[in-house]
């Protein structure tokens, strides 16, 4: 695919996107757990697709869009993070089984709030005020692609952006290590991982290079994400039930997995972000051509 078709099949597959997410909201209602889940992923495409096409927007159009996008991937993230701790639990059960024996009833606990947060959604407006904003969204971009057309320049300054906004997120996070640090790393992670996936799309080939990167270390930083807030969830009100020396145990093993999903973290960022953006995207753009 050559920078110049990548630009204009953006477009349509960032419409394509929207209408995808506005399809899954359509579903019956209470959506399910793999509704939620395949939602959030396809809003995330949408917004890295925006991203590839920041400079055709303009500024003005980019940050309405972005924000309209965000806006409507908020509205399911309440059931996203309760399926998130809940599985992350069972993962980690899983792992150490002698560790969370009998602590059955804070399985049940997250599976409960899971299940609740997820019957809430449409009762609660989430569903239709989604709908709403990818409806808008969706107009105005179709307006926008009659009157404008990307040029070819266009996806490899995206492509720079986005790997020049991963690489700030790396430093902030490799200086402090706080949760939010992470969480906003592993954000602009994915953001790359989707634009890359965008312009390889139709090549029928496996991820390679930089993508596989950009997904492992998504995968990493997710893990730790959940971790964090598995961690903080059991020291709070749902784990003052559990004996002292189990939850002393239970938070050695995080840590000695925190620890080395952090390691393999900094490898995979060094080799992701070790170089710079301009050159990133350059060879990107030669590879396309």
């Amino acid at each position: 695919m050559n920078a110049g078709h990548a630009a204009h099949a953006g477009v349509a597959d960032l419409v394509a996107a929207i209408d995808a997410c506005a399809g899954l909201l359509r579903r019956p209602q209470p959506l399910s757990d793999e509704t939620v889940h395949e939602f959030r992923k396809t809003i995330k495409k949408s917004r890295a697709l925006l991203r590839l096409l920041r400079e055709s927007f303009g500024e003005h159009g980019y940050q309405l869009e972005n924000t309209t996008l965000r806006d409507a991937g908020r509205c399911l993230a309440h059931a996203r993070d309760a399926r998130s701790l809940a599985d992350i639990y069972l993962d980690f059960r899983e792992r150490h089984p002698d560790a969370f024996r009998r602590l059955d009833g804070l399985a049940q606990g997250l599976q409960a709030k899971r299940a609740t947060t997820r019957r809430g959604l449409y009762d609660s407006g989430r569903v239709p005020l989604a709908l709403q904003a990818l409806t808008a969204s969706r107009e105005r971009i179709c307006r926008w692609q009659q009157a404008a057309a990307p040029d070819a320049s266009t996806i490899e300054e995206g492509i720079r952006r986005i790997h020049r906004a991963g690489r700030k997120a790396l430093r902030a996070a490799s200086k402090d290590g706080s949760p939010e640090a992470m969480h906003e790393l592993r954000k602009q992670v994915k953001y790359l991982a989707n634009a890359l996936k965008a312009l390889h799309a139709g090549k029928g080939e496996k991820p390679a290079g930089a993508e596989a990167c950009a997904d492992e270390l998504a995968n990493i930083l997710g893990e730790i994400h959940d971790l964090a807030r598995l961690e903080s969830h059991l020291g709070g009100a749902a784990g003052r039930g559990v004996d002292p020396d189990r939850k002393r145990e239970i938070a050695d093993l995080m840590a000695r997995r925190l620890g080395k999903l952090g390691k393999r973290a900094r490898s995979l960022g060094a080799k992701l972000y070790g170089e710079k953006s301009r050159c990133f995207a350059h060879e990107l753009r030669k590879d396309a051509t």
